[in-house]
C-alpha cells in the first residue's frame, strides 16, 4: 500500500514540476521577447589566425584517456539531472540556454560562434533545432583561456544559474574518444548543457588520403562535388591539401576547416540574442551535412516556411495547412527570430 502511495506521489511530482516549472509560456515568452529587444554586440570579432594556436600552458596536457564528461541519459549532466523534461520544455530550456551562453559569452568578449547542428537549426530560422538536447559551439584557443581561467564558477542570468565545467585535457590535441569535448556551460536546474570545442592550427597536414573522408575532401577542394570522377586525379588532390599547410584548424572529433571558412565572424542573432557563425557557414553545412540544408522533413519533424517553424509532422497537416493553435501562437511569437534574414 504505501509502495502505491510513494510512486503515486513520486509520479504527481515529476508530472506537476514538469509544468509548473517550464522556462517559458507562450505569454511569458511574448513578454521575454518584447522586453529584450534585438542589441547589437558588445565588442567586434577581431579573431586572427593566431588565436587558433595552443600555447603551453599549466593545465593537464596528457592524452586524457579518462573520461571528464560523464552523462546520463544521453545528454544531460548527471550532476544536475532530474529528469527527462517534455518535448515543449526541452525546447523552451533550449533557448534559455543559448541565450545565457550567448549573454556570457558576449560579456567575456569570446571569439565563439555556432556550430553542428545548432548552425543547422540556426540556418532555417535562428532558433535550435526542435530534437536537439544541446547546443554546440566552436571557440578560439585564445578564447578559451578566458574559459579555462574562470573554471568552475556560476553564472546567473535571467533568475537561472549555469556552470562552466573545463575539462583539464584541452590542451592535448591529438583527440580521443572519451574527450573530444573541451568545455561544457550547463544549466543547473536541468543538467542540459552547452557543448564547447576548441578549434586549433593543425600542426601539420593531416594524413587523410583522397577518398578517405568526404568532408575533408570539401574542405581541400570546395568545387568537388561538381566535378567529374575522372577530372579528379589523387595527385592533384594531395597537391593541394599539401598546399594548406598552416591554413588549416581542426576539433578533437577530427572536423577540420580552412581558417578563410571561419574568418571573419558573421553577427548574427540565435533565440533573439547576439551571436556569431563563421564566414563560409553554407559551404561548412553542407560539408557536414549534405542533405541538412535542403530537406525540409526529418526525424519526425516537418519544417513549415509559412511558420517558419520545424514542427511535429503529426501535430500539422502539410505544410501551409497547420491549425493548431499551439503552434500557431508559438509561431506569432518566435517570427521576432525567425524572420530575420541570413547574413
Amino acid at each position: 500500500m504505501w509502495l502505491g502511495v510513494w510512486l503515486a506521489a513520486l509520479l504527481w511530482a515529476i508530472a506537476s514540476y514538469d509544468d509548473g516549472d517550464s522556462p517559458y509560456t507562450v505569454d511569458e515568452w511574448r513578454q521575454y521577447v518584447a522586453s529584450s529587444p534585438p542589441a547589437p554586440p558588445r565588442h567586434p570579432s577581431n579573431a586572427t589566425s593566431d588565436d587558433f594556436v595552443v600555447a603551453s600552458g599549466d593545465g593537464d596536457i596528457s592524452n586524457g584517456d579518462a573520461k571528464w564528461f560523464d552523462e546520463t541519459q544521453g545528454h544531460f549532466d548527471h550532476r544536475w539531472y532530474r529528469y527527462t523534461p517534455k518535448y515543449h520544455t526541452s525546447q523552451n530550456t533550449l533557448w534559455r540556454l543559448a541565450t545565457a551562453w550567448l549573454e556570457y559569452a558576449d560579456q567575456h568578449k569570446l571569439d565563439t560562434w555556432l556550430a553542428h547542428g545548432t548552425l543547422l537549426g540556426w540556418y532555417w530560422n535562428r532558433l535550435p533545432l526542435p530534437w536537439d538536447n544541446d547546443l554546440d559551439v566552436q571557440i578560439t584557443a585564445t578564447s578559451f583561456e578566458k574559459l579555462e581561467a574562470a573554471n568552475g564558477t556560476f553564472f546567473e542570468w535571467r533568475h537561472h544559474q549555469y556552470y562552466l565545467d573545463v575539462n583539464p585535457h584541452w590542451r592535448w590535441r591529438q583527440g580521443t574518444k572519451n574527450n573530444t569535448i573541451d568545455a561544457r556551460f550547463i544549466d543547473t536546474s536541468t543538467g542540459m548543457y552547452v557543448d564547447i570545442t576548441v578549434l586549433s592550427l593543425a600542426n601539420d597536414v593531416p594524413a587523410i588520403d583522397f577518398g578517405e573522408s568526404a568532408e575533408f575532401d570539401l574542405v581541400v577542394d570546395p568545387q568537388l562535388r561538381d566535378k567529374s570522377a575522372t577530372m579528379i586525379k589523387g595527385d592533384v588532390w594531395r597537391q593541394r591539401r599539401d598546399q594548406l599547410r598552416g591554413q588549416l584548424v581542426h576539433c578533437k572529433d577530427n572536423h577540420y576547416y580552412a581558417i578563410e571558412d571561419i574568418l571573419p565572424l558573421v553577427p548574427t542573432q540565435l533565440c533573439g540574442a547576439v551571436a556569431w557563425v563563421p564566414q563560409r557557414y553554407r559551404q561548412i553545412l553542407e560539408r557536414e551535412y549534405p542533405r541538412g540544408v535542403r530537406d525540409t522533413v526529418y526525424g519526425g519533424h516537418t519544417f513549415h516556411r509559412q511558420l517558419r517553424l520545424w514542427v511535429k509532422s503529426r501535430l500539422c497537416g502539410s505544410p501551409g495547412k497547420c491549425h493548431n493553435r499551439e503552434i500557431l501562437q508559438v509561431a506569432e511569437v518566435a517570427k521576432n527570430y525567425t524572420s530575420l534574414p541570413l547574413p
